[in-house]
């Protein structure tokens, strides 16, 4: 009984000394201030965000991380290259994007675009894969996607 006494002493003072004298790693946005958000674009499979100190982050559906641009790349010419790029889209994109981005949370989009390179037209086969995967859509609203993305498509061509 005294070992288990003794032990638990041990061990707890070993925890408090660790988390008291220990410095904890801090993430690099965790400096108490992170500047107001000026604008944002919603894409198919991330969502950027611009800040007003300049900084970009991206969010890829597993939380936002800052961009690291390549050596050279301002964030403003960074910015101006997805914008110049986001309106040459045609019409049809547009609409095929925003009913994706409405239907599809965008952490279960990776899922959801591989099902659909994988099983094409077949609504019932990605709605079935998706509802085992815990993921919850409505097939109507599969169907609404395959339509604008088809639409889409042969817009393109």
């Amino acid at each position: 009984m005294l070992r288990v006494l003794y032990f638990l002493i041990i061990t707890i003072t070993t925890i408090i000394i660790i988390i008291i004298i220990m410095p904890t790693k801090s993430h690099p946005l965790d400096n108490g201030f992170v500047a107001r958000e000026t604008e944002r674009l919603e894409l198919l499979r991330a969502t950027y965000s611009l800040r007003a100190d300049g900084a970009i982050f991206r969010d890829r559906g597993d939380g936002w991380k800052v961009v690291r641009l390549v050596v050279g790349v301002t964030p403003e010419a960074f910015w101006l290259k997805i914008k110049t790029k986001e309106a040459t889209l045609s019409r049809e994109f547009r609409a095929y994007r925003t009913a994706v981005i409405d239907a599809i949370p965008l952490s279960d989009r990776p899922e959801y675009f591989t099902l659909v390179d994988l099983l094409g037209d077949d609504v019932d086969g990605i709605w079935s894969h998706l509802v085992d995967l815990g993921k919850r859509v409505e097939i109507e609203t599969l169907v609404e996607l395959r339509d604008l993305d088809n639409a889409r498509r042969a817009a393109f061509e």
